[in-house]
């Protein structure tokens, strides 16, 4: 699964926080953003909970996943990932990830 990982968010993608330990918590939360970032890849707008029962992870890790997505470090270098997230009404909102291939990539250096 780490292998995925490194696969979809490249080298740079590390966790962090006040409770974060390292190594447990990095398989632990290396599987969990796979798994939701499999799943969103195909599904178009999802809300938390939608999202939470497909993947069996609590709404609060999918939604620190989500913001994982948009950071910097978490940016493969052959493409560029955006979660876009739209209001529903009374509270809800829903998400969409987004996969932009990076054309710099592509480019040659003269």
């Amino acid at each position: 699964m780490i292998n995925i990982f490194k696969k979809l968010f490249g080298n740079k993608a590390t966790f962090q926080g006040s409770d974060y330990s390292a190594p447990e918590d990095r398989k632990r939360l290396g599987k969990q953003a796979v798994k939701v970032f499999e799943y969103m890849k195909d599904n178009g707008w999802q809300t938390l909970n939608s999202i939470s029962k497909a993947t069996s992870q609590p709404e609060a890790s999918v939604s620190a996943q989500l913001r994982n997505f948009r950071k910097p470090k978490f940016q493969p270098v052959d493409a560029i990932y955006e979660v876009e997230k739209r209001y529903i009404g009374k509270g809800l909102w829903e998400y969409k990830l987004i996969i932009v291939p990076n054309e710099n990539m592509f480019k040659k250096v003269i």
